[in-house]
C-alpha cells in the first residue's frame, strides 16, 4: 500500500524566525509545515516559507504488513 503526503523542509533557522514574525510556537510552525494543520494561519506559514527558501515534497511511503517476529516469547 502506498501513501502520499506532502512536507515542506525549512532550516531551524527559518522555522525560529516564523515563529517570531507570526508570534506563534516552533511546534505550530512544524505542524504547518508537515500540512497537519489546514487552517488560514498554516497556509499564511507555509506560503511565507515558500517565499523564504523552503522546499515543498511529496513524500511516498510504502507500507508492506509484516510477521511477528515475537510470535514465540521467552519467559522469565
Amino acid at each position: 500500500m502506498e501513501e502520499k503526503k506532502e512536507v515542506i523542509e525549512i532550516s531551524l533557522e527559518l522555522q525560529r524566525e516564523i515563529a517570531k514574525v507570526f508570534k506563534v510556537t516552533e511546534r505550530t510552525v512544524q505542524s504547518a509545515m508537515r500540512f497537519e494543520t489546514k487552517s488560514p494561519t498554516a497556509r499564511i506559514l507555509r506560503a511565507y516559507a515558500l517565499n523564504h527558501g523552503a522546499e515543498q515534497y511529496e513524500v511516498t511511503t510504502i507500507k508492506k504488513k509484516v510477521e511477528n517476529p515475537y510470535k514465540e516469547t521467552i519467559t522469565f
